[in-house]
């Protein structure tokens, strides 16, 4: 199995991949009567999202989806729907992941629980398969959230440090 894409998170100026949820309230695509495809091994659910924080309020900023039947081998594109009023637009090249690209979306969510938000992946440690965890990056954010107001931001990089050093250590 390839890496996943994950998705991304807008912290200030800096983008951070989204490496750890446990909570409820972000993006499901069902919610939407949405059924993404999954057109490459990058991406098998089909979608990523992008994150941002707006007054401590948790957005979906864009949204990259693709949608379609596929018929036999060939594969028939669909526009989605419009979310929050925005109607979504269409790579401007010939994208093969994501056919429907949602911008300026300002999508309130309720989400509740903790996220953990990486950059700086160490390349050292890639694995060719699923999503990679927040001790595989150098700088980690955790942040808590009510019902998606933001409560509390904290740098946990210095722990998710000690974690690889351990991890390095004793491989399994």
């Amino acid at each position: 199995m390839t890496a996943q894409i994950p998705d991304s998170f807008l912290l200030d100026i800096s983008e951070f991949s989204l490496v750890g949820i446990k909570g409820n309230g972000l993006f499901n695509p069902e919610q939407f009567g949405i059924r993404p495809i999954g057109m490459s091994s990058d991406c098998w659910r089909g979608y990523r999202c992008l994150y941002t924080l707006k007054n401590d309020k948790l957005l979906l900023d864009e949204l990259y989806l693709s949608l379609g039947t596929l018929d036999g081998r060939k594969f028939i594109s669909e526009d989605g729907p419009i979310i929050n009023g925005v109607k979504p637009s269409s790579p401007p090249n010939e994208q093969f992941t994501f056919n429907n690209t949602y911008e300026n979306l300002g999508l309130n969510m309720n989400f509740s629980g903790g996220l953990l938000i990486g950059r700086e992946f160490i390349e050292e440690l890639y694995v060719h398969m699923g999503f990679h965890p927040a001790w595989k990056y150098r700088e980690v954010f955790e942040l808590l959230f009510d019902t998606g107001k933001l409560i509390e931001k904290r740098d946990v990089s210095n722990a998710m440090q000690e974690f690889r050093e351990e991890m390095v250590k004793y491989p399994m």
